[in-house]
């Protein structure tokens, strides 16, 4: 790569300096087999917790491409009983061969949520400490303390760590008054987007895992989130250590 082709970041020394434009992986933690992906403009890597597995507690409720709603550790545990699965330094996952499965998921430039193929399931050993996240709208999640949800800054979604999130941050919620005009929404604010809402969190507790427990995630194709208990939240490590901002 010459000068020609380096991008000057602003705030810099000034000089060129390097941009990372694809990472291709084989063989890395939880990816066994070639793993591709593309930096497109607009996105940020930012180094994180080496093998933080973001995952969620088995209850969660996923919002499925047919429109129905399952457990996040039904979904995992049936697909490891269909698809080859592989043994990771924790855990598990499985790789469905047909991409048929399909989740709820945001696209992050239309800022539409559409349906989006999972790619793999993963079961891993609970961390010592989870978080659960309760927002004034009566959403609740519980996950791993890196695992992040999505908040929007200056119009721009971004990724924030679960650990990261405090009483009054807003989270990117699926905005579900189009379908339940009855429904309590709390203090949401209604997105210009179709069916995207911001609601306003209303606290945050940290927790000790059961002995034993184990945590699921999903790794949705390309818009790698997916909604649980109508939270968007970020889904199974892209790449093991690193987290977006989009």
């Amino acid at each position: 790569m010459n000068d020609e082709e380096l991008k000057v970041i602003e705030g810099g020394i000034g000089a060129p300096n390097a941009v990372l434009k694809t990472l291709t992986m084989t063989g890395f933690k939880s990816f066994v087999h070639r793993t591709h992906m593309e930096f497109a403009p607009g996105i940020t890597a930012v180094i994180g917790p080496n093998g933080s597995g973001k995952c969620g507690k088995s209850w969660l409720r996923v919002a499925c491409g047919d429109g129905s709603t399952r457990t996040l550790g039904e979904l995992v545990e049936e697909a490891m009983l269909v698809w080859p699965t592989d043994a990771i330094d924790d855990g598990f996952v499985a790789r469905p061969g047909d991409g048929e499965f399909k989740v709820r998921s945001l696209d992050p430039r239309s800022m539409r949520i559409e349906s989006r193929p999972v790619t793999a399931f993963v079961k891993r050993t609970a961390p010592a400490w989870l978080m659960r996240i309760s927002t004034a709208g009566g959403r609740m999640i519980e996950v791993t303390e890196c695992h992040p949800v999505f908040t929007i800054r200056g119009g721009t979604l971004v990724a924030l760590r679960a650990d990261e999130v405090v009483p009054g941050a807003e989270v990117v919620v699926r905005d579900t008054r189009a379908h339940n005009a009855d429904q309590n929404v709390g203090a949401v604010a209604v997105l210009e987007a179709v069916g995207v809402a911001l609601d306003r969190v209303a606290r945050v507790d940290r927790f000790a895992s059961e002995p034993g427990e184990w945590v699921y995630d999903l790794c949705v194709d390309e818009f790698h989130n997916f909604v649980a208990e109508d939270m968007i939240v970020h889904n199974s490590n892209v790449a093991d250590a690193i987290r977006w901002a989009l």
